[in-house]
């Protein structure tokens, strides 16, 4: 049964608020004191670092998307973004389901939690429009349309100013989710028979490069990023590629 856009986001929108409201005191079991797609782009990355001389067909990719994960440093997108959740983590239309004939519009459930963990708010929108954008080609007048009823959804109250920033800054995660989803791709063709896995890191890198650029129209002056969560960020890319050789002047807390 055909399901109406703008109503499917809206309600996705408000699902994810209350989702994000939750207080859960059980951590996930690889939570590290940092939000989830930190330390598993850092666990994701290493892992393909050594997995990536298995996996020939991905080899050209990796070499463009391994650097750039130096730059997503989630402490410079805006306070709505970065806000701390219990996020869902693994948020892709396979673990959302609709309930077309509730009341009020769709019903929406997520399933699969055992990813689930402490996590930045604009993660789970970035997992659920990489999914969405590999399923269906989006144009751009959609895709923007489709992030304007998620931020609706999930904050009708804010102002023009704070929904512009987190309108901003979904599309700005979409391709820090598909390079983190392109490593643990990686990982997995490295020890799978089949093209399955690589087809997957090929769609993922065809996310990655088609919205990297937005990563910067969203990110912000780090100086007005909380201090307390500067130290726990890391570039993982600059701190492998140093570790190869690689001149490189930041300072690394990977050990």
């Amino acid at each position: 049964e055909t399901v109406d856009r703008r109503a499917l986001c809206l309600n996705i929108g408000a699902a994810l608020r209350k989702l994000h409201t939750k207080r859960v005191d059980v951590q996930s079991p690889d939570y590290l004191g940092v939000p989830l797609c930190v330390s598993r782009s850092r666990t994701y990355s290493i892992i393909a670092w050594e997995a990536i001389t298995h996996v020939d067909a991905l080899k050209t990719c990796f070499d463009e998307v391994f650097p750039a994960m130096s730059n997503y440093d989630v402490t410079r997108l805006p306070a709505e973004a970065r806000a701390a959740v219990f996020g869902h983590f693994d948020c892709n239309l396979t673990n959302i389901l609709v309930d077309v004939e509730a009341a009020g519009g769709p019903s929406i459930s997520f399933i699969d939690w055992e990813q689930a963990g402490p996590n930045i708010a604009a993660y789970d929108f970035g997992k659920f429009l990489v999914s969405v954008c590999i399923a269906v080609e989006l144009q751009d007048a959609e895709l923007q349309a489709a992030v304007a009823d998620l931020v609706q959804g999930y904050a009708p109250e804010w102002d023009r100013a704070a929904t512009e920033r987190m309108k901003r800054s979904l599309i700005a995660m979409m391709p820090y989710v598909a390079a983190v989803n392109f490593m643990s791709n990686v990982r997995h063709a490295s020890t799978e028979v089949g093209d399955r896995w690589v087809n997957r890191g090929r769609a993922h890198y065809r996310l990655w490069s088609k919205y990297q650029a937005h990563w910067a129209l969203a990110t912000q002056d780090p100086s007005t990023a909380p201090s307390s969560l500067k130290t726990c960020f890391c570039g993982v890319g600059a701190c492998l590629l140093r570790s190869r050789g690689a001149d490189d002047e930041g300072s690394c807390t990977i050990s």
